[in-house]
């Protein structure tokens, strides 16, 4: 009698456990629908109580999407504090860090804005009346320093696993249109720690349509402002805090609008970036703000970004430095990649780290200042360079990113006559020349040791 019930127990566990099993390895993609559901929930949250909504971020999306997966490799759904420990045994701030995450800082490692949430429930309205229950879970949610979100749910026998990662990313400061609404809500960076030169607590604001065309002057900054009149399918905010700029594309498409009120729109894919209509540079002050797209790519790797152009030179070309000497090779030591075409330029770097705010193109009557091309949408900043960063000058609207592996893009729009790079130009580091570059090469490594 006793063995006959151990055996129907065992067989009851088994019933029990499987269905989770083969969903898990079924089910290998983020249920979309529900996915902007539980995103737009959040916001309809945040936004009552005055707080920025998130926007998806793809880092953040594939985080939460690993993760997801991981748990439902499990033989059952870890409770508690379990459900956010990785494969590895980590905790999602030290995966975040991880080569094909690599989230940035705010300096240094231990300044690294990031939080996971996850509850396996029936629908978003069980999920959200789980995490406004528990104090830990609120707290996370309505945390201002938090600005994105990546969202995956997978379905399970009992519903669906959501799994939520919030995070903030320097001189990253998004908005939010509510077309319907005529509202545009704003972020600002209120995380306190941390040193660099990213823009801190944004005072004024301005907007310009998706080509490049003021929509308004510059005003103060506030949580929410009156929508602008405009047409097209997104349009720009400039965020300004002192010298220091923070410029953001927001989508004016409902199906891009992540608030409950837009389910009805939400049949295609979200368009986290990418405009339709490429801004024009137009200087939106003396101080001549241009505007740069967002262009980060959807499934970053960690490989060191590689440029590549058109095939106009039937050799490497050579990087002269100051010395005199040239190389056929990439030196040895540190170094920095411009690639160039008759309309555009990328500058890359071969590995993380490498400073290039000193770095200045010039061809003796024009130059070119690295520290003052865009750079808010790449992961490291001018001072300290991504291996997977680039840095795009186009003069061309209708070429928005480069042609290359870059893994994060910040792009600037020039005039044709600072496209200097069309003939033979140098590159100065500090004043002292380091590289001579030919315009008929397409490409000149830069000695950076």
């Amino acid at each position: 009698m006793r063995r006959w019930l151990f055996c129907a127990f065992l067989l009851a566990l088994l019933v029990s456990v499987v269905p989770l099993t083969t969903t898990a390895q079924s089910q290998s993609t983020s249920d979309a629908d529900e996915a902007r559901g539980v995103v737009a929930a959040l916001n309809e949250w945040r936004i009552g109580l005055g707080l920025a909504p998130l926007r998806p971020n793809p880092i953040l999306e594939k985080m939460a999407l690993d993760q997801a997966r991981y748990i439902l490799e499990q033989p059952q759904i870890p409770s508690g504090a379990a459900i956010h420990t990785g494969r590895n045994g980590e905790d999602p701030r030290t995966r975040a860090l991880y080569p094909q995450y690599d989230w940035p800082v705010y300096g240094q490692t231990e300044q690294l804005v990031l939080s996971e949430i996850a509850a396996a429930r029936p629908n978003v309205q069980g999920a959200i009346n789980f995490w406004r229950g528990s104090d830990i879970h609120n707290r996370t949610v309505t945390n201002g320093w938090y600005r994105e979100v990546g969202a995956a749910v997978l379905p399970y026998r009992l519903g669906f696993v959501y799994l939520i990662v919030l995070g903030s990313e320097p001189n990253v400061l998004p908005a939010l249109a509510d077309p319907r609404g005529d509202t545009l809500y704003l972020s600002n960076e209120t995380y306190p720690r941390g040193r660099g030169d990213w823009i801190r607590n944004a005072d004024q604001v301005r907007v310009f349509d998706g080509l490049g065309r003021p929509l308004s002057d510059w005003q103060p900054w506030a949580a929410t402002l009156p929508l602008p009149d405009t047409s097209g399918d997104s349009l720009f905010v400039v965020y300004q805090a002192g010298t220091a700029e923070a410029v953001t594309e927001v989508s004016l498409r409902p199906a891009d609008v992540l608030l409950p009120q837009y389910a009805d729109a939400w049949g295609g894919a979200i368009v986290v970036s990418a405009p339709t209509n490429t801004p024009t540079p137009r200087p939106a002050s003396s101080g001549g703000t241009t505007l740069a797209t967002n262009t980060p790519a959807p499934n970053p790797t960690s490989a060191v970004a590689v440029n590549t152009v058109s095939p106009r030179a039937t050799s490497v070309p050579t990087a002269t430095t100051s010395s005199g000497s040239s190389a056929s090779s990439a030196p040895a030591g540190p170094s920095v990649t411009l690639a160039y075409t008759a309309s555009t330029l990328t500058l890359s770097a071969d590995r993380a780290g490498i400073n290039l705010g000193g770095l200045v193109l010039t061809n003796g009557t024009t130059s070119i200042r690295v520290a003052s091309l865009q750079a808010q949408f790449i992961r490291g900043t001018i001072q300290s360079f991504g291996s997977r960063d680039c840095l795009f000058i186009t003069i061309d609207r209708s070429i928005t990113t480069p042609t290359t592996s870059c893994g994060f893009t910040s792009t600037t729009f020039f005039e044709s006559s600072r496209a200097i790079w069309r003939n033979d130009f140098r590159v100065e580091r500090d004043g002292q020349t380091v590289a001579s570059c030919s315009a008929s090469a397409g490409r000149c490594v830069v000695p950076m040791g």
